[in-house]
């Protein structure tokens, strides 16, 4: 019985997870990490970035409007796509 309810609620949460991935030259916002002097009507997300390059599915190394390339590479988890 155990078995069976949880291979049901395994195949129920798989149909509902949504796979994401993101492309070079895809726009994606930044999660700001470091909260300390902010207030808590201050945006979680920081300005548009541009993905450099996949160094594998959901690990990115981004670079700004300006071409200024990260040295850390950033998890999927801690970003978002960016619709202009």
């Amino acid at each position: 019985m155990s078995a069976k309810y949880q291979q049901d609620l395994r195949r129920y949460h798989d149909r509902q997870v949504r796979n994401r991935s993101l492309n070079v030259g895809d726009l994606v916002l930044r999660r700001v990490m470091d909260t300390r002097g902010k207030h808590k009507f201050t945006p979680p997300w920081e300005r548009p970035y541009i993905i450099d390059k996949v160094l594998r599915p959901g690990s990115y190394k981004l670079k700004d409007s300006d071409g200024n390339i990260f040295t850390n590479a950033w998890n999927i988890e801690n970003l978002r796509r960016f619709y202009p």
